[in-house]
Order: structure tokens, then sequence, then C-alpha cells
């Protein structure tokens, strides 16, 4: 899960949204936490949303900065939890 993404949508989008996509509907999956890296310190965040060292770290990128997001932990429709993967960002 690679991706490039221009700065005002990633803080447009505020958080990490957990969706399946491919089947006959679109699963979507509660983020409960992640892991959230910009330069090799990890740190643990809760919920979704982008707390303000992820937006002053987007706020403050350049273009091929990378932003990496792992560990990323989701509720599935069921209520159970599983490990979603990692996310690696590219800023365009």
């Amino acid at each position: 899960k690679v991706g490039e993404i221009s700065k005002t949508d990633i803080l447009a989008a505020g958080k990490l949204e957990a969706t399946m996509k491919d089947f006959d509907f679109e699963v979507s999956y509660k983020v409960l936490s992640y892991r959230y890296s910009k330069g090799g310190m990890l740190t643990n965040k809760v919920g979704a949303e982008f707390d303000n060292e992820v937006k002053g770290d987007v706020r403050a990128a350049k273009r091929g900065d990378r932003f990496f997001f792992s560990d990323i932990v989701v509720q599935k429709p069921d209520g159970t939890t599983t490990n979603f993967g990692n996310i690696f960002i590219t800023v365009k």
C-alpha cells in the first residue's frame, strides 16, 4: 500500500480510512490505532484522526517526503479487530 498524495488531500482527509474494495459492496472498518513515522521516530496514535504532530509534519512537508503508517489496527463490522497493515505515503 503505497501512494503519492498531495498535502492538500492528506490534510482534507484528516484521518486514516480503512475500506475493502473489490467486493460486491464497500466494507468500511473503524481505525482504532496506528503507529506513525516521518524520519524514523515511531509514535503510537489512538483513533483514526490525525493529531497536531501529523498535521504539522504534513504542512511542513516537501515534495517527495514520505510518511509511514504501520500496525494499523481496525475494528471489522462484526466487532473483531485485526491488523490492517502498513501504508507509505509520498507527498506529490
